[in-house]
This record gives C-alpha cells, structure tokens and sequence, in this order.
C-alpha cells in the first residue's frame, strides 16, 4: 500500500540491480525510505521490468533509454548501439530501441524518456590518465593541464560527424515523441568524449526550439567534468535552467558519481537554487549504497529545499539569449575546455 505524500520524489531502478530476483522488496524498501516515484532504468530485463509494473499502485516518473535492455544476437546488449554512430544499422537499432522506450513510456503513464545522445570516437586512454593525475592531486600540473588539451584539440576533430548523426536521430526520435505525446530528456554525460558537450547541448536544443525536448541535467555528471577542468558546474545549471525537465540527484566522492546524496561532496545548495519547480527529481544511486545512506536520502534532500511537488512538465519553453541556431550543430574548435 502507497502512503500519498506531500512531496514527489523518485528512485532510479539502478539501485534494484542487488535486487534483480526480487524486485517487490525493491519497491518495498523505497517506499520505506520515503521514495514516491520510479524511474524504469536500462538495467532491467523484461523479467524484471514486468515483475516491477505487476505491482501494485507503482508509479512511474520517468523511463531511461533504452529499457528494457535485451542481449543482442553479437552478445552485446542493447545499450550499446549509439544514436550517434556512423553505421548505419548500428544506429538504426540505437533509433528503434529508444521508440520502443517511448511506446513503453505511453504505455505505463510516463512523461518523459532520458537519452544520451551518444559518443564521438576520442582516444579513452586520455581522460583515464586525467582521472589518475586528479586522484593524485596533480590537477594543476603541466603534466594533467598537457592531457587534458591533447583530449579537447582530438575531440574538436572528430566529434562532428558524431555529432551530425546524433542530431539526426533525435530529429527521428522527436516525430515518435510527438505522436506520443512524451518528453525526450537530452541528459549531459559524464566523459568528455561523449555528446553533447556544454556548447553542444546548446546546439541541439536550438535546433529542436519548439519540439517536445528539453534539458536532463545529471548533477553527478556536470560535477565530475567541472573537478576535471571543464565546464564549471554552476555553468549547466543556470544556463539551460528554463529548459530543464528533470534531474538525477546523486553525490560525488572523488571522481565516483551515483552516489547517495549527503554522502559525498557536491555544493547542494548551489544545486537547489538552479532547479526550476516542475523539474522531475530522481535519485539516481548506484547498487553499491549502503541502505543507511541511501534511508537518509530524502531527509537531507529536503532539509537542502531540493523535494517539493513537481507537476508534470509542459513542453519546455526554449531559450536561447540571442544565439542563432545553426542547422546542423558544428562543433566549437580550440578555445576553452566545454
């Protein structure tokens, strides 16, 4: 039985991962800890996705592409597929897993599908040796500020095509929206080769004013790029805050996001003043929280004036102070780290 609350507040099914053979206790402790809602996540299966929505009185926020995930006839599983790929029967896939998110979301009363856009082909190996430097404490060394320029001047030659082919899926994506009457959440990503960078979530959403698609802002995500050097956090939120449908609420500890909030160090205070009153809440917290942190969650992100009651978001309102939008998005070469 769901006791109704003053507050909405939702958990992502990450978390269920430990629970995967039982996904009623799953639900059960949520609701003990105070969670109303529930984000559907790319780790269920459709065992586990239809055991989640046999319960009773479950209520769904919001649906993550691509779920379910299924095993692929290559062994892989349908995350993999990209809806930026240069292949294009890789990207076909990548496009009809993410409508079958959509028609699912219509389905179970959802408003909104979360997509990450893609990933430009940069040499991995760079942000992993950036990720050592910072853990080292060697952040303002020539030796880290040298990676990090090497990774932005390969990014800025080979994320175009990339970028292009996202734009184009998403345009596909927008018609199976529309018709669904479903929000597409463009969510920022957590490593600097994916898609969109700051100028480029600028770019996309330009292209698409007027369309049901708005900004997904990831705290986890914005805060590890901006520890690296990039885009300071601050910077996602204020700008693209009249766009913002939803966020994933998770702390960060070092470099390592998904993490319950109040347990790690992200300047939530700054977060609660950037997030618009009908944006979506979701805590989104890795399967490796321990239950106490995760039980305090909800008290701390009250205490921080982040949970309230948010109403289903309207299509966004766009704006984009004066930039013209260009059709397809070029990406930004040289300059500042985006």
């Amino acid at each position: 039985m769901v006791t109704e609350k003053s507050y909405k507040i939702a958990i992502s099914t990450m978390w269920s991962n430990k629970k995967s053979d039982h996904m009623a206790a799953f639900v059960r402790e949520a609701y003990e800890f105070g969670f109303t809602h529930f984000e559907l996540n790319s780790i269920l299966t459709p065992r586990t996705l239809a055991e989640l929505l046999a319960i009773d009185g479950i209520r769904i926020s919001s649906v993550h592409c691509p779920c379910p995930v299924i095993t692929l006839s290559d062994g892989k599983l349908s995350t993999h597929p990209q809806l930026s790929s240069l292949e294009k029967e890789t990207r076909s896939l990548a496009i009809e897993f993410a409508k079958q998110t959509i028609a699912l979301s219509t389905k179970i009363g959802a408003r909104a599908v979360i997509i990450h856009a893609g990933v430009a082909d940069v040499d991995f190996y760079l942000e992993r040796d950036m990720h050592t430097l910072y853990r080292k404490g060697k952040v303002s060394s020539d030796e880290f500020r040298e990676v990090q320029q090497k990774l932005i001047t390969e990014r800025s030659k080979k994320a175009q095509p990339y970028v292009e082919a996202a734009f184009e899926s998403i345009r596909e994506l927008l018609v199976c929206a529309s018709e669904n009457s479903i929000l597409l959440g463009l969510e920022n990503r957590v490593h600097y080769s994916e898609i969109p960078s700051f100028k480029e979530m600028q770019q996309l959403l330009m292209g698409f004013q007027g369309q049901p698609i708005g900004y997904w802002h990831d705290v986890g995500h914005a805060e590890i790029l901006a520890r690296l050097g990039f885009t300071p956090h601050r910077d996602w939120l204020s700008y693209f805050r009249d766009e913002m449908i939803g966020i994933h609420l998770h702390d960060v500890d070092v470099l390592r996001d998904h993490c319950a909030p109040g347990i790690g160090t992200v300047d939530w205070d700054m977060v609660a003043q950037n997030i618009p009153e009908n944006a979506i809440r979701v805590c989104e917290i890795g399967e490796w929280n321990k239950k106490k942190d995760i039980a305090q969650s909800v008290s701390f992100l009250m205490e921080k004036g982040i949970i309230g009651d948010y109403l289903s978001p309207p299509p966004p309102t766009v704006v984009f102070r004066g930039l013209s939008p260009p059709p397809p998005p070029q990406t930004t070469k040289g300059g500042p780290p985006s």
